[in-house]
């Protein structure tokens, strides 16, 4: 490792390194947030060789140079100076650049050459490998898993095994120190040792994970359907959406008053809480200080209610605490006045006692205490349906997600242009789908990330449950401009139709007709023809839900719920559907059995999914005390991480049978297939549009979402664009995109 010092030590190291074609890189920054935080350091590393530029230690000895042959600098040129001389090995045209979480160090990279050199570093959208990214297509399942790790200052914490010192431990077997919110005042040699430990794993791990794509045929994937996406993620995330702050504020408002209502609603419905109140004023006798000594003195700790002179304590917390403690004293009679306050919907344990009392069975929590929750509240509703006090109630629980989830979380979000920027994971699924995070770690951080914008309702959602406001419509673009809101029609159903090769799905698909309208005709036959327009909503819902569910395992039993029929006629649909589609079961039987004689799926273009719960726990078998017995013990640590999560989201302990675990694995497996299908497809769409130019918002669900200047010529260029990306055709089966544009997220969609 070299500490770089001078400019003289960065030209010879940057001349070194660009000898390499694969170079790895890191930047060391104060924080996280991308507006106010600095970038403090560099590293950098090819096979042999590793450095890292300190940067205020180099600007410091620039400024103050003192030979009579040499003018002292200020800070701000030197550091100019430092970056360009750092340029060449960051041309992508030259170099394959290496990062861990490539986005973060793509985009503080990318910001100081701007602001140095106003140079766009990142103009040839292609080169710059993620290990990170390598990591989940190598083992998708430690994917959400947290491992305990000891840094060298022997402290644990419980961190992604998706970071960078947790796979530098797990498969290089370097325990590294951690990063804390000190970094800045360490001293120089400790962060020169620390970020040339970052670059120098991360290069490593790059070596690693190719080896291991290469033997198993999957570097090319890597190289086409992953590496890309860094360039995507980072366009994304610096693009943002602005966002309606105006009408937000408006909304807040209205909502607050909305909630209070429903609120209220409820509370006149539920009884006035009885509770008591010490009043110390009730007593009549003289020996109250007395009184209270006597009790303290019965208590374990007593001091705990007294003053520092040695008198009891009369504030009011330590009096109710000390009641708790000698309840069974009649003294308290001579001091309780009953008083009477309204209920509380808010509260949990009200709400239950209010809902047992009137003989509704409420199941328990792991804790013990009774379940309000939303989906057991739902199944009484369905039971007790003339019960008014369920309108106010779900109501009200909805206002209060939207107002806590959307607007007041917007507002909070909104940097000081009115723009929020979310943290798009593009290794946040197992499937390879994009799906955005809230990332408030640091409550502190003044430019904050999110929202997560996979958890807003779909339309067809906000419309079945009454939503009053659609939260899209406050995603706008810019004066001058509109959004391009372009969603793949109905994608998963037709890549089941891809991945089954059902002859009538296909045939349905090709008729361009209503999917979920002709589904239903072949499902019903006459009995929809001759049905009514409200019987015929009807069918097409239950069969577009059993369309959707067939992809994740759906049963009559969750069925049964979502339709709000019986099991019986859930399970009729499901077997007429099945009878209807035959090559539909015939597929996901095929599928399951390949999992279960393979261990793994693959999607269209080759993605694997291995699901843990159909794996075996790796063998040890080196010698004890060995580096590979070392090396193994850990693998097997890893596992056991990996299936304790799996088995903890999926609900499962150790009483559940291995037919169970099978079970899930399918439905796991054969969702992936599907989805991990049409994510490939869309991010090789999104690959183009950003080497196209074009400024992307966000890729949601089935969605892309496109800002543009609003003009004929662009909106028509676009679309072309679009439609040569998705209007394709996999194995006869027809993809279509559907393309809107309008001042908001909602375009189309209204």
């Amino acid at each position: 490792m070299m500490l770089v010092t001078t400019l003289y030590d960065l030209r010879h190291a940057v001349n070194q390194a660009c000898e390499s074609k694969h170079i790895a890189v890191d930047v060391e920054t104060t924080g996280l947030d991308y507006i106010d935080s600095e970038v403090i350091g560099v590293g950098f590393a090819i096979k042999d060789a590793s450095w890292y530029v300190d940067i205020p230690t180099l600007a410091f000895i620039m400024e103050t140079n003192t030979r009579d042959d040499v003018d002292p600098i200020h800070k701000g040129e030197a550091v100019a100076y430092m970056w360009d001389i750092l340029l060449p090995m960051l041309d992508l045209t030259q170099h394959t650049l290496i990062s861990h979480n490539a986005p973060f160090d793509m985009y503080f990279l990318a910001r100081e050459v701007q602001s140095y050199l106003n140079i766009d570093i990142l103009a040839p959208k292609n080169n710059w490998w993620d290990t990170l990214g390598m990591a989940a297509l190598a083992d998708e399942n430690l994917i959400g898993v947290k491992v305990p790790l000891e840094g060298e200052e022997e402290v644990v914490r419980s961190v992604g095994a998706l970071s960078l010192k947790a796979l530098s431990h797990i498969f290089l077997g370097r325990k590294q120190r951690l990063w804390d919110e000190n970094f800045e005042a360490w001293s120089v040699e400790e962060r020169a040792e620390y970020g040339e430990a970052d670059v120098r794993n991360t290069y490593d791990l790059a070596i690693l994970f190719t080896r291991y794509f290469q033997k198993e045929g999957l570097l090319p994937y890597y190289l086409e359907f992953v590496a890309p996406m860094s360039f995507v993620t980072v366009e994304m995330e610096t693009h943002g959406f602005l966002v309606d702050t105006t009408a937000l504020l408006t909304v807040a408002d209205e909502l607050r008053q909305s909630i209070q209502e429903r609120y209220q609603a409820c509370v006149e419905m539920m009884p006035k809480q009885k509770k008591k109140h010490i009043v110390l004023g009730l007593y009549k006798g003289d020996d109250l200080e007395e009184r209270l000594m006597l009790l303290i003195s019965q208590t374990k700790k007593p001091e705990n209610y007294l003053t520092e002179k040695g008198n009891p304590s009369k504030a009011k917390a330590k009096l109710y605490k000390l009641m708790a403690e000698t309840e069974d004293s009649p003294f308290w009679e001579w001091v309780i006045e009953y008083r009477y306050t309204p209920s509380n919907p808010n509260s949990y344990q009200q709400l239950a006692a209010y809902l047992m009392d009137k003989g509704y069975n409420l199941p328990t929590t792991p804790a013990g205490n009774y379940s309000v929750a939303e989906g057991v509240l739902k199944v009484l509703a369905r039971q007790n349906p003339d019960d008014p006090f369920w309108q106010p109630l779900f109501e009200m629980r909805k206002l209060e997600k939207l107002n806590g989830t959307y607007v007041t979380a917007l507002l909070d979000m909104a940097w000081e242009d009115d723009t929020v920027h979310p943290e798009w994971n593009q290794a946040g699924t197992v499937t390879g789908r994009y799906s955005t995070s809230t990332s408030n770690e640091n409550k502190n951080m003044r430019h904050k990330r999110g929202p997560a914008l996979q958890t807003i309702p779909r339309p067809d959602t906000l419309l079945d449950e009454g939503w009053p406001y659609n939260p899209r419509e406050w995603f706008i673009a810019h004066p001058g401009n509109a959004l391009c809101v372009a969603d793949l029609s109905q994608a998963e159903v037709r890549m089941l139709a891809v991945m089954s090769q059902d002859p009538r799905l296909i045939d349905t698909i090709r008729g361009g007709g209503d999917l979920h309208t002709e589904n239903a005709i072949k499902v019903y036959g006459r009995a929809f023809t001759n049905a009514n327009a409200v019987e015929q909503h009807t069918m097409r819902n239950g069969v577009k839900y059993v369309t959707f569910g067939t992809m994740y395992g759906i049963g009559a039993g969750k069925l049964s719920e979502r339709l709000n029929c019986s099991w019986e006629e859930a399970a009729e649909l499901l077997s007429n559907f099945y009878e209807t589609f035959t090559r539909v079961p015939e597929w996901k039987r095929e599928e399951t059995d390949r999992l279960l004689r393979y261990g793994y799926v693959e999607t269209l273009y080759g993605r694997r999914r291995s699901p843990i719960l159909v794996q075996d726990p790796p063998r040890v078998g080196a010698k004890p005390g060995s580096e590979m017995y070392e090396f193994q013990k850990m693998r097997e640590r890893l596992w056991m991480a990996e299936f304790d999560y799996a088995m903890a989201k999926s609900g499962f302990d150790e009483t559940t049978d291995i037919g169970e675990l099978d079970g899930r694995a399918a439905r796991q497996a054969i969702n992936f297939e599907i989805q991990g299908s049409v994510a490939e497809m869309i991010n090789a769409g999104l690959r183009e549009i950003v080497r196209a130019g074009y400024s992307l918002c966000g890729q949601i669900h089935d969605e892309v979402i496109i800002e543009l200047p609003d003009t004929p010529e662009d909106r028509e260029k676009v679309t072309n664009l679009l439609t040569s990306l998705f209007n394709v055709e996999i194995k006869q089966v027809p993809f279509v995109i559907d393309i809107h544009f309008g001042p908001s997220w909602a375009a189309g969609k209204e």
